[in-house]
């Protein structure tokens, strides 16, 4: 778990998303793509580390699941970029 926590990062620079982590490798999204955002509370995903996690939706089928630390400036900082960002909590 020490490894996982150490090696997952989420940055949002120059209007885009990028994901970090030793699962998936590394995801660039633009944030101009993500069109919503939900709230996940299950083990469907045992690889993560929090059961407090996020579904990302952008693109037309595309998702990822995350778990920022501070959620709240995540999404202001989302919805500055992308102010038609649907927020669905």
């Amino acid at each position: 778990i020490i490894i996982v926590s150490k090696t997952t990062n989420y940055t949002i620079k120059d209007g885009f998303l990028i994901v970090k982590n030793i699962y998936s490798g590394n995801s660039k999204i633009a944030v101009s793509s993500i069109k919503k955002v939900s709230e996940i509370k299950t083990l469907v995903s045992l690889s993560r580390l929090s059961l407090n996690r996020i579904i990302i939706s952008y693109n037309k089928f595309d998702e990822i699941a995350i778990s920022p630390k501070d959620l709240d400036s995540f999404l202001a900082e989302l919805k500055k970029i992308n102010p038609n960002i649907i927020i669905d909590f």
